[in-house]
């Protein structure tokens, strides 16, 4: 496997464990929810900015900000749960270690609910079969073209 497959393969892996992480701090919906609000405050702020500013602007503001993570939660074809986000990233992800990511889905499949505990070892088995795949430089020292 050349360099670039291999950091290609590691960044996702980066990828999956921010997700897991991120899975047991809270919910999508409540964090699309925060970032509507934010952005809401922040279109009425930058609304102020430009003279437009008062009680008749701030409320459809806000109004917009919880509508966007409204129409993402409910219209869009995001996914609406960790699960589901983690299941999109594993189902694109391509496995070095066929055998660890079999017994993942075995190990998941039989108590039918993801366990943070599975997907931890997998993770540990694959980022190290990743390492291993990777092209060793030769290193350049003086001392090993040197003929004995």
């Amino acid at each position: 496997m050349g360099l670039k497959a291999s950091e290609s393969r590691s960044a996702q892996l980066g990828k999956i464990r921010r997700l897991l992480d991120s899975a047991g701090r809270g919910t999508l919906k409540r964090s699309r929810y925060v970032l509507g609000a934010v952005l809401g405050v922040v279109l009425y702020a930058g609304l102020g900015f430009v003279g437009l500013h008062g009680l008749y602007w701030f409320l459809p503001m806000v109004a917009v900000g919880l509508a966007i993570p409204y129409w993402m939660n409910n219209f869009s074809h995001l996914p609406k749960t960790w699960t589901e986000k983690i299941d999109a990233e594993l189902n694109q992800y391509d496995p070095i270690e066929k055998d660890a990511y079999r017994h993942l889905q075995n190990e998941i499949k039989s108590q039918n609910r993801p366990l943070y505990d599975c997907f931890e070892a997998w993770l540990n088995k694959e980022r190290s079969a990743v390492l291993e795949s990777q092209p060793r430089p030769v290193p350049s020292l003086k001392f090993l073209q040197k003929q004995v």
